[in-house]
């Protein structure tokens, strides 16, 4: 007799974990990849924005936590996905409408643009912001520092 716990709930609380260096959640920065559950133990995939990301570890210990608080549970394992590349574009609108009013763009295109004014005439300071997912940039219009969400390097797919 099986005893799967409700998927829609497994996945919204897995979504609903905030991401700890940005006002995002994980679902929101589109890290969650795929969830597996079979008689109460619980598999969630998710994929890093990079590699050496120092966040990973809390990450994974939010995901469990809030898993293993569902009835019906039994076990939580986390598993990272170093093979699926992770870009910008999995971030969800609502969230970079949010990442926006925290000063932190999420590039559409090569084109950088400022949060703040949507000026084009941007320079960067910083290839290394707070950390290593995000860049500093500065708009040469408002005068406003700003952070962007790096792309993972392309150098990666070479190593490989």
């Amino acid at each position: 007799m099986s005893t799967d716990v409700d998927a829609r709930t497994i996945w919204e609380s897995v979504e609903g974990v905030e991401d700890p260096e940005l006002p995002i959640t994980i679902g929101g920065l589109g890290i969650v990849e795929e969830i597996k559950q079979q008689n109460g133990e619980v598999e969630v995939h998710l994929v890093p924005t990079f590699v050496g990301c120092p966040a990973l570890n809390v990450i994974e210990k939010q995901v469990k936590e809030r898993v293993a608080e569902i009835p019906g549970v039994r076990s939580v394992s986390v598993h990272w996905d170093f093979s699926t590349k992770w870009s910008r574009d999995r971030i969800s609108d609502s969230a970079a409408r949010g990442l926006r009013e925290y000063g932190v763009e999420r590039p559409q295109s090569d084109e950088i643009c400022c949060p703040y004014c949507k000026s084009t005439r941007v320079h960067i300071e910083s290839s290394y912001g707070p950390s290593l997912c995000r860049s500093v940039y500065f708009c040469d219009d408002c005068h406003n520092p700003f952070e962007t969400i790096k792309v993972s390097s392309p150098r990666r797919e070479v190593l490989n």
